[in-house]
């Protein structure tokens, strides 16, 4: 699979982190939350920042607690299996009868153009679990995990930029920066530049 690398020069007037996060336009589930997925510091005039990954999805699940004042998310348990499209585009979330959660073995599903994840009758609202997409172990999205139901996801999100303060993990309410974000269409392409200005606006170079 062809890795993606965006390379950053940083003009702008302070320091901050450059972050990524990525969007499924067709996912409308109101408990949705995106999540800062890649973060790197970076100083106006101090080289370029280089990100580089394999467009490679994982399933995951994990127990969430209320995000503290900084918008930080507090992890319990957690879980990530690999996903293929064609081969392996589907997965099933159970409780056993202890009380933990666990994935089964992904499967294909009849769609292989989604990747499918179903919450067994099993799981319980209360444990507040949430279940989505990540990438090399980090969280990309989630939504609420409730009792028999099945969220499906396209396989091509979007993907953004963004030049703050945010960390990797951090949840990111997207509709508020939109303005800000520059989208990093790659279209056939596996590299892309990104200039950030003195007036802390980021476009393609």
């Amino acid at each position: 699979m062809l890795s993606c690398t965006v390379s950053v020069t940083n003009e702008a007037s302070y320091s901050a982190n450059i972050c990524l996060f990525q969007l499924f336009p067709e996912l409308k589930d109101p408990t949705a939350r995106t999540y800062i997925w890649l973060a790197a510091p970076s100083k106006p005039f101090a080289g370029s920042t280089q990100f580089t990954w394999e467009p490679k999805y994982q399933f995951m699940w994990r127990t969430f607690q209320d995000s503290d004042s900084q918008g930080a998310s507090s992890v319990g348990a957690v879980e990530y299996k690999d996903a293929t499209l064609w081969r392996s585009n589907a997965i099933v979330l159970l409780k056993a009868a202890g009380g933990s959660y666990y994935f089964s073995q992904p499967y294909e599903a009849n769609d292989n153009e989604h990747y499918y994840m179903k919450a067994d009758r099993t799981v319980d609202p209360a444990d507040k679990v949430r279940i989505g997409l990540g990438q090399s172990s980090r969280p990309i999205m989630t939504v609420e995990a409730h009792p028999n139901t099945l969220t499906g996801l396209q396989s091509n999100p979007v993907a953004y930029m963004v030049y703050g303060h945010w960390q990797t993990g951090q949840v990111i309410e997207p509709e508020m920066y939109m303005q800000q974000a520059l989208e990093l269409n790659f279209s056939g392409k596996q590299q892309l530049n990104v200039h950030i200005s003195s007036s802390n606006q980021l476009h393609l170079a």
